[in-house]
């Protein structure tokens, strides 16, 4: 068990930390549940430009929690709920791309390889 982070910010009866340690999307997804929590799920449309503004913050690529591992094109989040709206995702349809990330420079929601490393936000549910 780790720590919740002491650099958190609450919204929408929500809390999220912005994990500046560069590692995989599985490893960022291990660490948010070792802390009690889950790698954030975006679940409305305030709660997208919330966590688009977090990203940004970070200044470059951001891991969250969406993934289509389980059935290319079927995304859900970590917490087993379908992503219903994927029209801000930007798909690159190569099989091995199952992870969710927010990418600053284009400002898009990507479809991308699970091995590459990055920030990460985890979410509480309060």
């Amino acid at each position: 068990k780790r720590p919740r982070p002491k650099d958190t910010v609450k919204f929408a009866g929500h809390t999220y930390a912005l994990i500046k340690e560069p590692v995989t999307w599985h490893v960022a997804k291990q660490r948010c549940e070792e802390m009690g929590g889950h790698l954030v799920c975006m679940e409305s449309p305030a709660e997208l430009q919330f966590i688009s503004g977090m990203c940004a913050a970070s200044g470059e690529f951001t891991w969250a929690g969406g993934t289509d591992e389980e059935k290319e094109g079927d995304w859900k989040w970590v917490n087993g709920k379908d992503i219903a709206d994927t029209r801000w995702i930007t798909f690159d349809q190569q099989a091995e791309n199952h992870c969710l990330g927010y990418c600053l420079p284009v400002n898009k929601w990507l479809d991308c390889t699970s091995t590459h490393r990055s920030f990460y936000i985890c979410e509480w549910d309060n």
